[in-house]
């Protein structure tokens, strides 16, 4: 790459990993892992990186240096602090070009070189081609001037009405692209060690696992063959900047252990789900599986979980899933969804006739009010207390994100 009389060379592996950067006859990177050695005419640094800054020691002046990167909701760096004092503030345009003009990189008489300044939109690292800026993404270079990728999305089959070089869908106010693919499905050995794999829709498994190709056909199933609404989480999850591991098996929290499926967040920016006895590819676990997608979904939106109301949202979407398979399958015969059953008590008719009008028919705020309100006392999934310690809304829920990811059953059949 050249930039005006300035020419610069970078060197990637097969995998993608950067072994070296340089400035023809001035200044060297070389990479090994989080730890990167400067060299040059002037210099000679040791440095590593880690997610959140920088720490370098320098071999010349035998001093150290912290930088510490803080970011905004979309990984961006905006404030860059340099030895515990504030050392520069950036701006950007919506699709990531950096705004110089309202930014600044000198307080109290001192100037942060350019070159500590180097990650940027996304928390990504800027590079030059022709005296542009880009932006490596790992996987691909991204160029915010004019707001496109160097090279075609991988999984641009996903967004065919859109172009295959553009970003984050045209919306980088609500995505990100960290790498470009945040599923990945985990499977515990006997042995105690992780068999991992990184999904993206409609992925062809040629592994030997049959745990986790039983979850590729599943998740495949789910994007290929379901919903729009489906199709939509699936999407949603993978250009998350949240990392959603899916563990197939596993052991469970304590305060899930006589649960199927759990599903909890070990960061802001990391979410386990375990699926217990996921060993077939049937309506049962179809639906299992939609439950635990639809509370990454209402994770996406800041929704509170372990409440009655994201239960409740998650088995009438988790039931259409499922009988929407069966459906296709002709294994069903009638409806009958034992998550939708309630006791036989008063709460439990409640319960039932609410959710089976939800899950059919249509989605009514006063069905989804009567399904939450009995939900305790009435529904059998809660029948060994599963659920006590679960919050239950104080007034009436008058917004719930559900009616937007899923059509009743009776919707579905005269499609």
């Amino acid at each position: 790459m050249a930039s005006q009389d300035r020419k610069f060379h970078y060197i990637w592996l097969a995998d993608g990993t950067k072994v070296l950067d340089s400035e023809t006859g001035i200044n060297y990177k070389a990479y090994l892992g989080s730890l990167i050695y400067e060299y040059g005419t002037s210099q000679s640094k040791f440095k590593t990186e880690f997610e959140n800054g920088t720490i370098s020691f320098d071999e010349m002046t035998g001093q150290h240096e912290v930088l510490r990167y803080f970011k905004d909701h979309l990984g961006s760096v905006r404030v860059i602090m340099q030895n515990g004092r504030p050392a520069a503030f950036n701006e950007y345009e919506p699709f990531g070009r950096f705004e110089q003009e309202y930014s600044y990189n000198k307080f109290q008489n001192v100037t942060l070189p350019a070159a500590k300044n180097k990650f940027m939109f996304n928390g990504k690292e800027e590079f030059y081609n022709n005296a542009k800026p880009i932006l490596n993404f790992g996987a691909r270079m991204y160029d915010p001037t004019i707001a496109r990728w160097n090279s075609v999305d991988p999984m641009a089959i996903q967004y065919h009405k859109v172009s295959p070089y553009a970003y984050c869908i045209n919306s980088p106010i609500m995505y990100i692209d960290p790498d470009g693919r945040t599923i990945y499905i985990i499977d515990i050995l006997p042995d105690g060690t992780e068999e991992k794999i990184q999904y993206y829709p409609c992925m062809v498994y040629s592994g030997n696992n049959e745990n986790i190709r039983l979850l590729v056909t599943a998740m495949n199933i789910l994007y290929t063959q379901s919903t729009p609404g489906m199709r939509h989480i699936i999407q949603t999850m993978v250009s998350s900047a949240v990392n959603y591991n899916i563990y197939v098996g596993g052991s469970m929290p304590q305060k899930d252990a006589r649960a199927s499926g759990s599903f909890y967040k070990t960061s802001k920016t990391n979410v386990n789900i375990i699926l217990q006895e996921f060993n077939s590819v049937d309506s049962d676990c179809i639906e299992m599986l939609a439950h635990e997608l639809f509370h990454c979904m209402q994770n996406e939106y800041g929704q509170k979980l372990r409440t009655i109301l994201s239960e409740v949202e998650a088995y009438v979407f988790g039931n259409v899933q499922g009988y929407l398979w069966d459906q296709q399958h002709d294994f069903r015969d009638g409806f009958g969804m034992t998550h939708n059953t309630g006791d036989t008590n008063e709460a439990g008719r409640k319960y039932e006739t609410a959710m089976e009008y939800l899950t059919q028919y249509e989605f009514s705020y006063d069905m989804l009010n009567q399904a939450v309100t009995n939900f305790k006392e009435g529904a059998m999934v809660n029948a060994n207390g599963l659920y006590d310690t679960f919050d239950v809304p104080s007034s009436p829920i008058t917004h719930s994100i559900l009616p937007q990811y899923y059509d009743p059953i009776y919707m579905n059949d005269n499609q």
